[in-house]
């Protein structure tokens, strides 16, 4: 069968469908399809690789349950870095948007502020597996050993590239 905007959701809950082929539908994908991708597809590092197309609370919870169960990240530190650095842009944008408080007195305006605390500690529940990343971080730069001998001199210029 092909490929197309009005079936993918449905191929994608009867086939397994590596998500190389997917990427192009993107924009089409469902939580539910996101969702059984991230079950399905055979490395965690692909998951994350492509987070911020795959990303709903599902998804999360998926990416945290395999990291529990001692599935291995095999990412190049630098690019598990620009991961954790995405996933905290996304984390701290979602924040900042739901951080709003309404500057009315009143009735109204306490139950938006409550209504936003709610949003916000929904939330800050998303990307538990934010601090799971970080630990396994943390461990491939202890493994990372740069053994250079002295002396070493370190020279650069006054411009704005240094």
């Amino acid at each position: 069968r092909d490929l197309t905007v009005d079936n993918i959701n449905n191929l994608i809950k009867e086939f397994k469908i590596p998500y190389s082929h997917l990427k192009q539908f993107k924009e089409h994908l469902n939580d539910q399809s996101k969702a059984r991708i991230a079950s399905y597809e055979e490395k965690l590092d692909t998951i994350l690789w492509y987070y911020e197309d795959l990303q709903c609370s599902d998804v999360d919870d998926i990416i945290s349950e395999r990291i529990r169960n001692g599935e291995q990240i095999t990412l190049p530190y630098g690019k598990l870095m620009e991961r954790l650095f995405l996933l905290r842009t996304i984390r701290d944008n979602v924040s900042e948007t739901r951080s709003f408080r309404g500057t009315g007195r009143g009735r109204g305006a306490e139950r938006i502020a409550r209504n936003v605390d709610n949003q916000h500690s929904a939330e800050s529940r998303k990307m538990t597996f934010y601090s799971d990343l970080l630990v396994i971080a943390e461990a491939q730069l202890q493994k990372i050993k740069l053994p250079l001998e002295s002396p070493v001199a370190v020279i650069g210029d006054a411009s704005s590239s240094m």
